[in-house]
């Protein structure tokens, strides 16, 4: 069953919601990991590689600490239970 893009946006809602979530987008695409191209770090203004806007949507609606790891974006919550 395929999920709507609505519903995967919305599920950011609740990531937020109960925190505890480390989610990575990744900043280059299939075609330069096949071709061993050097891979740019990743920066805070970097693109997020894909096929449509969702990830993009998802990235910035989450909450968290944005960083960068290598070729990702990074969003880390942690949870909010001692």
């Amino acid at each position: 069953m395929w999920c709507s893009v609505a519903r995967i946006v919305a599920t950011t809602y609740e990531l937020n919601r109960d925190s505890d979530h480390l989610v990575l987008f990744q900043t280059v695409d299939e075609l330069q990991i096949v071709n061993r191209e050097s891979l740019k770090p990743a920066t805070c203004d970097s693109t997020i590689a894909a096929l449509n806007d969702v990830p993009a949507q998802i990235y910035q609606r989450l909450n968290g600490t944005k960083a960068t790891r290598g070729a990702f974006l990074v969003v880390y919550s942690p949870s909010k239970a001692a």
